[in-house]
């Protein structure tokens, strides 16, 4: 009851905030408690929870690194699909911005823990969730489906 009334009040100050015209720093300070703190000198590790509120309060960059056909079987919307597997990985990462978080998540926590490393020692501030998207599910946590095509 607590985390929904957090959850709650950061969302309503969010949103007073963006309807004023108040800048990101702004809301960043909204947030504040509920976007959990990240460091730039090693991987985060977080929980479902703290993942959650990342992705959904946080100005993250998104990334899920399966394969393209476990990324159809469910993902977590706004997730951009990196295959780490393959041989075009490095470039994907490339493309994203280095001064913003990248949170990565796979479908145990394997994959994942290994892309984060390879994205800190490219000079990324990472967050990688624990358990990946089995344990995201496993919450009760909604995900996105593509439309199979025919």
């Amino acid at each position: 009851m607590k985390k929904m009334s957090i959850m709650f009040a950061a969302a309503f100050a969010t949103l007073s905030l963006a309807s004023c015209g108040c800048n990101r720093r702004s809301v960043a300070q909204a947030t504040e408690g509920v976007v959990p703190e990240l460091k730039s000198e090693k991987v985060n590790l977080l929980s479902v929870e703290a993942f959650a509120d990342l992705v959904t309060y946080g100005d993250v960059q998104l990334v899920d690194v399966r394969t393209p056909e476990e990324y159809a079987e469910g993902y977590l919307k706004g997730a951009m699909n990196f295959d780490f597997r393959s041989k075009g990985f490095l470039n994907m990462i490339h493309r994203l911005d280095k001064t913003r978080t990248v949170a990565v998540y796979c479908r145990s926590g394997n994959r994942s823990a290994a892309a984060a490393q390879q994205l800190h020692r490219e000079g990324f501030r990472v967050a990688d969730m624990q358990g990946g998207i089995m344990a995201w599910q496993k919450a009760g946590k909604p995900v996105e489906r593509t439309v199979p095509k025919e």
